[in-house]
């Protein structure tokens, strides 16, 4: 019995707005590649999409905006924390 072939996946990040993806193909500029929204970002005048999908683009970019924010809060409080556990008697 043959075995199956081995797809490999390929990880890359957009040089414009950060976000992570994976590919089946290996990019031949990885430095180059931009994302879906990044490139309509770019270029207004080509944004053929439909309401409906700008408008779920909108409320996922609201999300992960929200949960930076988040996590920025949480890393300061953690700091806040442990700097504040330094502090004592030394015992």
């Amino acid at each position: 019995m043959a075995r199956k072939p081995e797809k490999r996946i390929y990880y890359y990040e957009c040089s414009i707005t950060g976000e992570k993806f994976k590919t089946t193909r290996e990019a031949p500029n990885p430095k180059e590649l931009i994302s879906v929204d990044a490139f309509y970002d770019l270029n207004p005048d080509k944004d053929d999409r439909s309401p409906l999908i700008k408008d779920q683009r909108k409320e996922v970019q609201k999300k992960r905006e929200l949960l930076q924010q988040m996590q920025i809060q949480m890393q300061t409080e953690s700091g806040k924390k442990l700097g504040s556990q330094g502090s004592g008697d030394g015992i």
